[in-house]
């Protein structure tokens, strides 16, 4: 059959097949591409989409022109490769983008390895020394049972804090005062005001008033016989806490330079419950200090260096990553003005209202929103971390603050790889497939997302005073969640043997036979037939067809001195621009 050509103002005529395969000799193709009329074409095309490559769109001219307005849609939705082939367009906005994921890995790289890593590890070297070395038993959380082992577990670690600064090898010192002497030890008692139980008449009497005693606990002191000074009693005991405080020098070899440290040690002893066995547990914090150091060493210049190139690469990072947000900002303004010319040509020729949930998705790519919130990461995590080099005053908030808005940029830069893959027919199975299924996905996340939360509640509910594992909601997600991959089965089913209640254990054991049959057989397995079938269609589809914008872009020409020839449908007569400029391959999955 025949199929009329009209991207540009002349007409391409040629026998097609229903795939829209130029079935005409090899001789018809040449003489037709070499044709002065295909020669205007390709001339045409080519200046057009660079024309709306390289200029602001202005969308009141082009409502009045069907040639200009596909021109500058097919260029605003096509992929920098495609407009390259096409147009010659040079992809420079696809180059900032690698390049800024290339300097955004050595980024976060060196910030890991070089500087947050280390850190960290100075830390958890720090907390197992001191660990080892204030408690009698190495555990950092212990459950005492009566008042000699807490009365033998706090002497030991106030004994143990005095004698730090003799017997360790790490340069650890204690606070000292004005007058150069050590600060005392803070201990924080919290009681109730009144419990008075009488056992022969089973009567009680509970002022739920807390009373705070803070006492200071000095060399060789007694700190119990404090507390009775203080009218402590055992039955309305809550909780205490004592603070511990050191100075710390660690020398950091990468760069070499002096970091100091204050360790607030909190000792807590816990009694909420009071079911009479006392939870003790060990809190670590550091806390970067400023203190006046002077380091003699050779590697002055190295260090400087070091300071530069760290600094230069993320002043780097975010120039680029303002200039990208700058050219997606201006890509979505460009492709407003273009749902708008549509709309309104759609209106004024073809008499047809066309909503903006039709035409918002090829128009807004999700995947420049993606970026758009990357680089915003990237830029606010950049200033946070060049303040960090000159002022680490506040490490450990902005070093966590660093880490997760960097790391999830890291991530979201890494995940749009995916999108420049997806430019090669070859290699964007996954995208495609993504793509095709995301809508969905959603709806069927969603199903069985109030399905899972229904049985999570109902664990909760039920189990939650029997079973450790339904203790809260949250604890209840994370347990069902196992479950949904089959894992931690059996365990699951014995931990409700514990349980004295034969009603609850006959419960719980329906209850994991259901939900298990019912995720682990029926939702998952439909869960992957649904992602089968979309990566089975997404081959097949026709992308000429997939949206109404493209279907505009690549149908026959619809008006004809400014009114209407016919309606949109879904045409197996289509116009590709590659047709115009001589090629008649049909649109492709990457187009």
């Amino acid at each position: 059959m025949a199929t009329i050509v009209s991207f540009s103002n002349s007409v391409v005529i040629g026998e097609t097949n229903v795939d829209g395969d130029n079935i005409d000799d090899q001789s018809n193709k040449a003489n037709e591409s070499s044709s002065p009329a295909a020669i205007s074409n390709r001339r045409r095309s080519s200046y057009l989409i660079r024309r709306h490559s390289m200029y602001p769109v202005d969308y009141k001219s082009i409502v009045d022109d069907e040639i200009q307005l596909k021109t500058a849609l097919y260029n605003h939705i096509c992929s920098p490769l495609k407009r390259w082939k096409v147009a010659k367009a040079k992809p420079y906005k696809l180059f900032l983008q690698i390049v800024k994921t290339v300097l955004v890995l050595v980024q976060v790289f060196l910030f890991a390895y070089f500087l947050a890593n280390e850190r960290v590890y100075f830390y958890s070297r720090s907390q197992e020394l001191l660990e080892n070395l204030l408690l009698k038993n190495k555990v950092n959380k212990l459950s005492l049972y009566n008042d000699e082992e807490l009365n033998e577990d706090i002497n030991f670690i106030t004994d143990k804090y005095f004698q730090l600064p003799n017997i360790t090898l790490g340069g650890y010192n204690h606070l000292l005062d004005s007058d150069g002497n050590m600060e005392p030890i803070t201990a924080t008692v919290r009681q109730y005001q009144q419990i008075d139980i009488e056992s022969s008449s089973d009567s009680v009497v509970f002022n739920h008033n807390v009373i705070t005693t803070e006492i200071n606990i000095i060399e060789d002191s007694d700190p119990f016989l404090q507390l009775m000074e203080e009218g402590f009693a055992w039955n309305q005991f809550i909780d205490a806490t004592i603070l511990l405080y050191l100075k710390k020098v660690h020398i950091v070899k990468n760069p070499d330079r002096i970091d100091c440290y204050l360790i607030t040690i909190t000792v807590l002893y816990s009694n909420e419950d009071h079911s009479g066995i006392i939870d003790r547990s060990l809190n670590f914090n550091f806390e970067f200090v400023s203190c006046n150091t002077e380091v003699h060493n050779n590697n002055k210049a190295r260090n400087i260096s070091w300071y530069i190139f760290t600094t230069l690469l993320d002043v780097l990072v975010i120039i680029l990553s303002v200039t990208s947000n700058v050219f997606i900002i201006f890509k979505y303004w460009r492709g407003y003005k273009l749902g708008k010319a549509m709309r309104e040509f759609y209106k004024q020729k073809l008499e047809k209202e066309l909503k903006w949930t039709q035409i918002i998705r090829p128009l807004f790519s999700l995947w420049l929103s993606f970026t758009l919130l990357a680089n915003v990461l990237l830029i606010i995590g950049s200033l946070l971390r060049i303040i960090l080099e000159f002022d680490a005053s506040s490490f450990s908030f902005r070093s966590a603050s660093i880490r997760i808005l960097l790391g999830t940029a890291a991530l979201i830069e890494m995940s749009a790889i995916l999108r420049y893959i997806s430019f090669f027919n070859q290699l964007n199975a996954l995208p495609r497939t993504l793509s095709y299924v995301f809508p969905e996905l959603l709806k069927f996340l969603l199903c069985s997302g109030v399905l899972f939360f229904a049985f999570s509640v109902c664990g909760f509910v039920i189990f939650g005073p029997y079973n450790e594992r339904f203790s809260d909601i949250f604890q209840s997600f994370q347990t069902l969640f196992v479950l949904t991959h089959g894992d931690d089965i059996y365990p699951m089913f014995r931990s409700f043997d514990d349980s004295d209640n034969s009603a609850v254990i006959a419960y719980g054991q329906v209850f994991i036979y259901v939900f298990t049959a019912l995720f682990v057989y029926a939702v998952l397995n439909l869960f992957t037939s649904l992602i089968i079938r979309a990566h089975e269609e997404s081959k097949t589809i026709n992308r000429a067809t997939v949206n109404e914008v493209r279907r505009f872009i690549y149908s026959d020409k619809l008006t004809k001195g400014g009114k209407a020839l016919k309606e949109i449908m879904n045409v197996n007569k289509i116009v590709d621009p590659e047709v115009v400029i001589g090629n008649s391959s049909t649109p492709t999955n990457v187009d």
